[in-house]
């Protein structure tokens, strides 16, 4: 009897933890919404979408990365769950951020207060709700992945600025409405006039003056050339690549690397002599490093951009730099000749890139995604810009 009415409990309490969780789940997503409402601006069926896709990626981040962080004993618990808590909490509020990004990027999804030049878009993209969003983003990183804090909140802050700053930079210069004769008219002109109207001198003699004059006018003030959305992504995609440049590429775990060696130098030195002496034997612990440091194993190594041999990776960088500033320092070039030179640059770039991709020294990190993040980017770019460009005149077109 005792049996079952403890059975019972166990049932009651179950059902009410699991109506808690629903009830809690709910809560949240209806947060989320509202959250995503507020900041976004989008609707509820968009919001409610959103919401649910960041609760999932988040959790399911944690936990993946909580199963891959538990093989490594070397980690305390603590650690443990502190690193998955806060990998969590970085896609959680780096998607939100991330987002924004994107449709304001490459959608235009723009408040009036975000599309003002100048101080006023500044302010609008370094609100509250921004700024929070960064700081919860670096701390995440930091506390999970051991980046810099300042680096990425740095990072996180140039990417709030980028949009105001194309705005800026896209504004036409003073108006090029037709101005009056007066105005046109310099200072040697106006004493002309002036000596006509006081009769000092004949009409004649104005216009020959005038005519002495005619090259004394003011150039008219050129507008600056604004962005267009392809010129502003091809830039997003070498800030990209300029941010994956200074973080790691490449991971090597020395310990394994060299447990590896020390293997196949067994392998090798067990392996059959042809001489008749038979084979040359060399014993070895199960673990050859535990006899260095029992902690050897666990050492790594990363490598950045920069530190890649030859300077591959700076000319990795630079490429991606130079098509992206080529419409600017080239402006006197036809479409068609700085198309081709930016479709030769990145070609260069991306076939270094897949040449130290198959020459890996150890796993992939990082940087180099983003890197190769950004390469696609200005590749979609310009194969976006070529689709749209009207065809080069052919020669037959010409003699025609």
């Amino acid at each position: 009897m005792n049996h079952i009415v403890a059975m019972n409990r166990i049932a009651d309490f179950n059902a009410y933890a699991w109506i808690t969780i629903i009830c809690v789940a709910a809560g949240v997503v209806f947060l989320f919404v509202q959250f995503y409402k507020r900041y976004l601006g989008t609707g509820r069926e968009t919001s409610l979408l959103l919401a649910l896709f960041t609760l999932f990626a988040s959790v399911a981040t944690g936990l993946f990365l909580a199963n891959e962080w538990g093989d490594d004993r070397s980690m305390l618990h603590e650690e443990l769950v502190k690193r998955s808590v806060f990998a969590t909490l970085l896609v959680l509020t780096g998607l939100p951020l991330g987002i924004k990004l994107y449709r304001s990027w490459m959608g235009g999804c723009l408040t009036e207060a975000e599309k003002a030049a100048g101080a006023p878009g500044v302010r609008a993209w370094l609100s509250p709700a921004n700024l929070v969003l960064a700081l919860l983003v670096s701390i995440s990183a930091h506390q999970a992945f051991d980046y810099p804090f300042i680096g990425v909140l740095a990072f996180t802050i140039l990417a709030l600025m980028a949009q105001p700053a194309m705005t800026t930079l896209s504004q036409p210069g003073p108006s090029g409405l037709p101005s009056g004769p007066a105005d046109n008219l310099t200072a040697e002109r106006e004493k002309v006039l002036s000596l006509l109207e006081a009769g000092k001198i004949t009409a004649e003699e104005s216009a020959e003056l005038l005519n002495a004059l005619g090259t004394t006018l003011k150039a008219p003030e050129t507008p600056r050339v604004a962005f267009s959305s392809e010129n502003r992504a091809m830039f997003i995609g070498a800030a990209i690549v300029l941010v994956g440049f200074f973080l790691p590429w490449f991971t090597i775990n020395v310990g394994a690397q060299l447990a590896k060696l020390t293997g196949d130098m067994q392998k090798w030195m067990n392996a059959p002599s042809s001489s008749d002496s038979g084979p040359v034997t060399f014993n070895f612990h199960e673990n050859p490093l535990s006899v260095i440091s029992p902690h050897f194993g666990q050492d790594a190594v990363t490598i950045c951009g920069g530190d890649v041999a030859h300077g591959i990776g700076w000319m990795i960088l630079l490429l991606s730099v130079g098509t992206a500033l080529l419409p600017l320092v080239a402006a006197q070039l036809d479409p068609h000749t700085r198309r081709t030179g930016s479709m030769v640059a990145l070609g260069l770039g991306t076939l270094l890139l897949g040449y130290v991709l198959t020459n890996a020294p150890g796993s992939l990190n990082v940087g180099i995604m983003l890197t190769g993040a950004g390469y696609v980017a200005q590749w979609f770019c310009l194969m976006k810009r070529r689709a749209t460009a009207p065809p080069a005149p052919s020669a037959v077109g010409e003699h025609a």
